[in-house]
């Protein structure tokens, strides 16, 4: 997720992670190897679930670093020939990147190595209706329509967020 956000945005987001997570160890047991990855202009992996909770970076925000770094570990360690690979991604929605060329491209890239791709957007109240980068990058880019089987964006006010709008966007 994106570790440059503040606030409700970042309690949403990685409490939505931590269902997920929890899930997967409950349901899969030792079967899932899961990875983490914060951002902020830059990624990095880092090294458990524990970290990833609660470490946050700093600075601006550029989203294409994760999906790359994300890209990356799954052709170097050529995993998709081996697991099912889901990627959750959560975000406040900004993107210093206003076109979002890069983030698409990886996405479509991305696309070919996984079996689905969620997105979540947990809208800072600053932002109010207007649509994110995010947002209307991922909507752009066609692949909402082309590729619904694979990848999915669900967004929402943080600060009117719930446990149970938290289940229904998993």
């Amino acid at each position: 997720y994106s570790g440059s956000m503040q606030g409700k945005p970042t309690e949403v987001v990685s409490t939505q992670h931590l269902f997920i997570y929890s899930w997967l160890m409950y349901q899969y047991h030792n079967n899932v190897e899961t990875r983490f990855i914060l951002h902020d202009t830059q990624a990095k992996e880092v090294p458990d679930f524990h970290t990833y909770y609660q470490l946050q970076v700093a600075g601006g925000t550029r989203v294409a670093p994760a999906f790359q770094l994300a890209e990356q570990i799954i052709l170097n360690e050529q995993l998709a020939k081996d697991y099912n690979i889901y990627i959750f991604y959560g975000t406040d929605g900004d993107d210093w990147d206003d076109d979002g060329k890069e983030y698409i491209e990886v996405l479509n890239r991305l696309i070919l190595h996984t079996n689905r791709i969620g997105i979540t957007v947990a809208k800072n109240s600053w932002s109010g209706s207007a649509k994110t980068n995010v947002e209307k990058n991922t909507e752009k880019s066609g692949l909402l329509e082309t590729k619904a089987e694979y990848i999915k964006i669900d967004t929402f006010s943080a600060e009117e967020a719930n446990e149970k709008q938290i289940i229904e966007s998993i």
